[in-house]
Parts: structure tokens; C-alpha cells; sequence
């Protein structure tokens, strides 16, 4: 493996090239549609990058038998558990506790963290869970790991004369887009999510 796959493979892994991309779209969105002054905005954009990563970081602890059958490379392995578990909290602290500082609704959090466990993790005998109800998968990586965040903190700190409308359109537009590539990425995880009983569009389909 070239030096470069190496990289790129480490990146993909553990979701880092998800936090950058997050991070420049938060960068935008503040930028657009918020009066943040521009540490507040830096500030803003590392609580976001924590929470979309402790997502992906959490669906890869879950997903450990979706990952061994369609990305055997990516998936966890049991050493790699108690370090990836520690990341996550420690992800959490970060950006609840900058929240915090900057006394901004850091309350969300008691809803999207409970939302995002019975998203990902099985429960009860039968192994059940969000992500396995149909197309939620796609549905919710797209508009409520990555735009609902986004979109509370620009609509609650909305800038005149900017209308509640325009945000609206183009989250919508962004989320639409961002599923669309939720979609074409789990083309690939097809074999394991059937497995799983993860029930997204390429697998209906």
C-alpha cells in the first residue's frame, strides 16, 4: 500500500476527511447567515466537526459486523475499542463544553445525543435500531447528522435580512445533495448492511 492509500485509508477510517468537509460548510453557513464574530465562528465550527465525527465514530463501534463484511480494512478491531470509545467521550466533552462557553443552546444535545444512540446502537434481542427502518439511514446521516445542527444554530442566530425562508431552501438543497452522496457512499456497504438489516436505498434497490 502507497503512502498515500496509507494516508487516505487512515483518514477515511476514522472519519477526519468528514470533519474537514464539515467543518468548511459550518465555516459558510456562520459566515452567510449568522453575525458570529470570527473566533466564536472557529469555535462553532470545531463543536460541530466533534459532534459529526463522534456520529461516524459511534456507527463505527455499532456497525463492526457491516464493516467486516463490506470494508474489512475500516473495521474496528478489539484493541482499537477502548481508544475509539475515549476519542468519543472525549469528543462530547469538547463540544458540549465549548457550547457551554459560548452559552449557546448546549440543551440540544440531551435530544440529538439519545436520538444518535437509538440510531445506531441494537437493542433487545432482535438487534433493533433506527438505521433499520427503511432509507432512515440515508435520511438521517444527511439531514440530521449533518444539516439539523447547522440549520439550529443559523436559525436561531439568524441575520437580518436574511428570511428564515432562504435558510430553509438552502439547507434543503445542501441536505439533498449530501444525500445524494450518502447514498452513492453506501453502494459499497451494500453486502453488509443487508446482512444487518440496514435497509437503505441501494439495498431496496
Amino acid at each position: 500500500m502507497s503512502l498515500f492509500s496509507q494516508i487516505f485509508h487512515k483518514l477515511n477510517k476514522y472519519r477526519l476527511d468528514v470533519g474537514l468537509v464539515y467543518y468548511l460548510l459550518t465555516s459558510l453557513y456562520l459566515e452567510k447567515y449568522t453575525a458570529f464574530p470570527e473566533a466564536a465562528q472557529h469555535l462553532l465550527g470545531i463543536v460541530l466537526v466533534c459532534w459529526i465525527m463522534s456520529q461516524y465514530l459511534f456507527n463505527r463501534l455499532t456497525d463492526q459486523v457491516e464493516d467486516r463484511i463490506s470494508q474489512p480494512s475500516e473495521a474496528v478491531s478489539a484493541k482499537e475499542v477502548r481508544p475509539l470509545v475515549t476519542l468519543l467521550a472525549l469528543l462530547l466533552i469538547i463540544h458540549v463544553g465549548i457550547l457551554l462557553y459560548l452559552d449557546i443552546f448546549a440543551w440540544i444535545y440531551l435530544v440529538l445525543i439519545p436520538l444518535g444512540v437509538l440510531y445506531s446502537y441494537p437493542f433487545g434481542k432482535n438487534k433493533w435500531r433506527l438505521k433499520n427502518l427503511t432509507l432512515v439511514k440515508n435520511i438521517y446521516a444527511a439531514f440530521i447528522g449533518w444539516i439539523l445542527p447547522i440549520g439550529l444554530i443559523c436559525y436561531l442566530y439568524l441575520v437580518a435580512p436574511v428570511s428564515v425562508g432562504t435558510l430553509f431552501t438552502s439547507l434543503t438543497i445542501m441536505g439533498l445533495v449530501i444525500f445524494c452522496f450518502e447514498v452513492v457512499w453506501d453502494i459499497r456497504d451494500v453486502k453488509g448492511d443487508a446482512v444487518a438489516g440496514v435497509k437503505t436505498l441501494p439495498v431496496q434497490f
